[in-house]
């Protein structure tokens, strides 16, 4: 690929999950304390899969975000390489929900990072791990 093709990765506040620029996107303001990173998302009927619960699509997205962002934030430019996700009971349009994500190992350019998303109670939604790729690059 000619050098004016690749990728450039940097962040023109366009991001699905926390662009401030992008009309359509949840505009989630993340929080980082040491290497966990946190917010809160009260989904709306615009992201619902079923009658009034949250689509799954949704749920691995604020869990892939809360992993890749923090890495990004830490490391510099990285993108998700392999995420599992793991669903473990609904999450209901209009309730909040808390996301976390923290990393577990980032001793290599491949790191491991996790995340969950809970109802306000703590009761468990979805887990998640990820291996996230760091691209050259400092952080922003």
């Amino acid at each position: 690929m000619a050098e004016s093709q690749r990728l450039h990765f940097e962040d023109d506040g366009h991001c699905f999950v926390c662009g401030e620029k992008n009309p359509a996107g949840l505009h989630l303001v993340w929080r980082i304390e040491d290497r966990v990173t946190f917010t809160e998302f009260t989904p709306d009927k615009h992201y619902q899969g079923w009658k009034n619960v949250v689509h799954g699509g949704i749920l691995s997205t604020l869990l892939d975000e809360a992993m890749t962002r923090l890495v990004w934030k830490l490391h510099g430019p990285a993108v998700t390489a392999e995420v599992t996700v793991r669903y473990l009971g609904p999450a209901v349009v209009g309730e909040l929900l808390k996301v976390k994500g923290r990393i577990v190992d980032d001793s290599k350019r491949l790191v491991t990072a996790q995340a969950e998303v809970t109802k306000a109670d703590g009761t468990p939604v979805a887990r998640a791990e990820s291996r996230i790729l760091v691209l050259k690059g400092k952080p922003e």
